[in-house]
């Protein structure tokens, strides 16, 4: 029988089950967590969401030992990554730098760019894994106020830790502090008022086509009090980061949060900076932001491919346009996994040509 529970569709036979004590506090939950009552199944916790210590007090207190759950991201391929990033803590020299800066960008090309039947969310629970020093309480915060912001920091998070490899800024404390400043790009909205709707639809508009958000906002006379936090919320976002700068191993990236919104032309809010005033670690701020929509995403299994591509194309179209101040770095990412198919695809020949000698 097939099920349908807040987007997520299933059979029963696609269910596993996890147990309670395999499930720990302060991570990202992999699975879709189900319990069913009734023969009628309940979604407890999404694939993606912050699992944490309150949630397993509670069932545990309840006598709960397990649960049916629908695996997203496997912990064999979260692990795969987390490796591929213990290469550049363990780097000595720039070759070997180089080398996993290859490795890398070779799987995440293999994964989200041929494949089709990966889910982002692997790469993501792994960044947040490795990469993520802010309290606990901030990530908590986030989803409470808002799904939307919560699931489009954990994308941002892990595309700015991808546009810093693409930029060849290998430094293993670089990529932490980068990927902890773009978790944090929108939480001036959550430090400033509830992100409703308007505000939901204005920052989507502006991701898509840089001036359409504020317009958008500027053409609906009671949006007064969401007209300022939209273009407030650079500083109030690195206001906040800077009450944590102990997190950080080079404090004075947190400025760079204040500039995500800077355009191509000299545009932008708050400061209006033009590309040439924008540092390169800016420039991948900025990509992350509109790299990450403002739409609830539920993780599933395949969905790589999709997020990864149509976010790729959407910017393109920005870049062709020059409305994107980071046409570099899609350069760079296109180079790379047109590398990355070329090479697969020199594979395949090899392996062909391999196959025709042993038939002779």
């Amino acid at each position: 029988m097939q099920y349908s529970v807040k987007g997520i569709t299933f059979t029963e036979e696609e269910l596993s089950t996890v147990k309670l004590e395999q499930l720990g506090a302060d991570t990202i939950s992999g699975h879709h967590l189900f319990t069913f009552l009734n023969k009628r199944p309940f979604l407890l916790l999404r694939a993606g969401d912050y699992l944490d210590a309150e949630f397993l007090q509670k069932y545990r207190s309840r006598g709960v030992e397990t649960f049916r759950c629908l695996e997203v991201a496997p912990r064999d391929e979260i692990l795969m990554w987390r490796g591929l990033f213990q290469s550049f803590r363990s780097a000595r020299k720039e070759t070997e730098r180089l080398a996993a800066r290859d490795e890398l960008l070779r799987a995440f090309g293999d994964h989200y760019w041929r494949q089709s039947d990966k889910s982002f969310l692997s790469f993501a629970i792994a960044c947040f894994e490795e990469f993520h020093r802010l309290p606990i309480e901030l990530m908590q915060n986030l989803q409470n106020a808002s799904l939307s912001l919560y699931s489009r920091a954990l994308a941002a998070g892990s595309y700015a830790f991808v546009a810093s490899v693409l930029e060849t800024l290998l430094d293993y404390d670089f990529f932490q502090d980068i990927y902890n400043c773009a978790l944090l790009l929108d939480y001036g909205f959550v430090g400033g008022g509830e992100f409703d709707f308007l505000l939901a639809q204005a920052c989507e508009l502006e991701r898509k086509r840089p001036g359409s958000g504020l317009l958008y906002l500027e053409s609906n006379p009671k949006a007064q009090s969401e007209r300022s936090l939209f273009y407030e919320h650079p500083h109030l976002s690195a206001e906040i980061a800077s009450k944590h700068a102990a997190c950080f191993h080079y404090p004075e990236l947190i400025e760079h949060i204040r500039y995500h919104h800077e355009n191509a032309d000299g545009s932008g809010f708050p400061a209006g900076h033009g590309r040439s005033s924008l540092a390169q670690s800016e420039t991948i701020l900025a990509f992350a932001d509109r790299m990450a929509p403002f739409e609830e995403h539920i993780f599933k299994r395949g969905d790589g491919s999709y997020l990864v591509r149509e976010a790729f194309a959407n910017l393109q179209i920005l870049a062709k346009d020059k409305l994107f101040p980071a046409r570099a770095i899609l350069a760079a990412w296109e180079d790379a996994f047109d590398w990355v198919a070329s090479e697969v695809i020199s594979e395949d020949d090899k392996d062909h040509r391999t196959e025709k000698r042993e038939s002779a």
